[in-house]
């Protein structure tokens, strides 16, 4: 029995010693690769760079796509002129935003002209102590916002899309680089907390208060006939509650595309309704960027729905690209950003002069800068 273990120790270490020499081997390789790939892309590099069409226009900067060992080739050189005379031919979405921007029909997953029920449901529940908890909890502005419409601006959007990067979530502009929304631009338009109890399947229990057996047949008009009409004249209880944010949560944060009130908000209502330190700015946020990259990868054609809290992303641009924003806006320091916004008159311009504006614009102020950090 010995002699046996002693022979299958003597065999595993021979075995992990041919695994550790080949593993040895690669690694030379591999590092003969990087060195021999390194000095031809050095040189490739440093031509690149000394060529005017990738200077962005200022001093630090940063070049997105593939390294070229050898030649590029003359589809990518042929962009690159193409972009250098302002022509927008290299930009994917162009043509289809240009038809997107076009259409007159409604798009689903927007938040749509807002019907009577829903501020007669808001001020039915305004009035009671749940308002001092959505106060606390940071969402009594974002909820009051929901009762007015916001317009789509389909020519902003659609230009704003030309420049996003789904994979950075950013949009890059050639003067001005990178730009994203962030948690401190979306605390300044909404309200919604950037810090707090993390929204995650972790953190955020099933729902046990909201009776979800009945409620998952329901589209809005029934799911608000079932909670908000049934018990008008009786006091709000917490199940009403629960569901009246569920509701918000799905229509008019999330812009759920279905048309319909989904489990998946279940918990995050519950938990909105029982705390008031649920940091909802990061999930909002991350379903912002995933929004827009359902929107990049549809090539918007004529089938493309707004996903997501895409209202958020035309708030953004309108406030730090205020001539492309609605005229006469004034901002107050005691009232949220998006609040100046949601029903302001939009302006008449088109796709041709918001891309173009993005695509010119190399300077803004300290003020616009700074605009959600006052």
């Amino acid at each position: 029995m010995a002699d046996s273990n002693h022979f299958t120790a003597l065999r595993d270490k021979d075995k992990y010693k041919d695994r550790d020499r080949d593993r040895e081997n690669a690694y030379k390789g591999l590092s003969i690769a990087l060195a021999e790939n390194h000095a031809a892309f050095s040189e490739c590099h440093a031509s690149y760079l000394s060529t005017d069409s990738t200077k962005p226009g200022h001093e630090y900067h940063c070049i997105l796509g593939p390294y070229f060992f050898k030649e590029v080739s003359e589809a990518i050189q042929m962009a690159s002129q193409l972009a250098q005379h302002g022509n927008v031919a290299p930009y994917a979405c162009t043509r289809e935003a240009a038809s997107w921007q076009k259409q007159s029909r409604k798009s689903s997953g927007w938040l749509l002209s807002t019907k009577s029920e829903w501020p007669k449901w808001v001020n039915r529940l305004k009035t009671t102590t749940y308002a001092d908890h959505w106060k606390r909890a940071g969402i009594y502005d974002a909820i009051i916002m929901s009762t007015s419409s916001i317009p789509l601006d389909r020519a902003l959007v659609a230009a704003g899309l030309c420049f996003w990067n789904t994979a950075t979530n950013t949009m890059d502009l050639p003067g001005l680089g990178m730009m994203s929304p962030t948690l401190l631009d979306v605390a300044a338009i909404t309200g919604f907390r950037p810090h707090g109890k993390e929204v995650s399947a972790l953190t955020i229990p099933h729902p046990k208060i909201l009776n979800w057996d009945a409620a998952d047949r329901y589209s809005y008009s029934n799911f608000m006939e079932h909670y908000f009409k049934a018990n008008e004249e009786e006091e709000v209880k917490m199940e009403e509650h629960i569901a009246f944010l569920l509701y918000w949560l799905c229509k008019y944060v999330f812009c759920v595309t279905s048309g319909r009130v989904i489990k998946e908000w279940a918990g995050l209502a519950e938990a909105l309704a029982l705390s008031d330190n649920i940091a909802l700015g990061p999930i909002v946020l991350a379903h912002l960027y995933r929004g827009l990259q359902k929107m990049v990868q549809q090539r918007l054609n004529g089938k493309t729905t707004t996903s997501g809290p895409i209202w958020l992303f035309q708030m953004w641009l309108q406030l730090y690209f205020p001539e492309l924003a609605p005229p006469l806006v004034s901002y107050h320091q005691a009232q949220l950003l998006g609040a100046s916004l949601v029903a302001a008159t939009l302006p008449d311009h088109t796709l041709e002069i918001c891309f173009n504006t993005l695509q010119k614009c190399t300077h803004r102020t300290d003020d616009q800068w700074s605009v959600c950090l006052k």
